[in-house]
């Protein structure tokens, strides 16, 4: 199994082809040079703008970012909401009469 890729191994792939520097690539991006030497040494993960910024920046788009060996959960069916239905009785059981002797309504 390969090595996983992570965030900033893909950006620095990326830069290294633009030929493009760090600092040239966070002016253009409107990102401190900070920001993206910490992008480049893994940390943090970027946030979905800054992301954006950076595929713009880089003139590709935000697939290029993307995990192609990236595995999915499998999907489980749902479950039904709510409290189980009750069963309906074999026989139908007919309702007591009320206090005054007659018999309740709907049944």
């Amino acid at each position: 199994m390969a090595a996983k890729i992570c965030f900033a191994d893909r950006l620095q792939a990326l830069l290294d082809a633009s030929g493009m520097t760090a600092y040239a690539l966070a002016k253009r991006a409107g990102l401190s040079k900070q920001a993206v030497s910490r992008l480049l040494a893994g940390t943090p993960d970027p946030a979905w703008e800054t992301v954006q910024r950076l595929a713009r920046a880089l003139g590709t788009d935000c697939t290029a970012f993307a995990d192609d060996e990236l595995e999915m959960p499998e999907e489980t069916p749902a479950r039904p909401r709510g409290r189980p239905k009750k069963e309906a009785p074999a026989e139908a059981v007919a309702k007591p009469a009320g206090k005054n002797g007659r018999k309740r309504k709907g049944g």
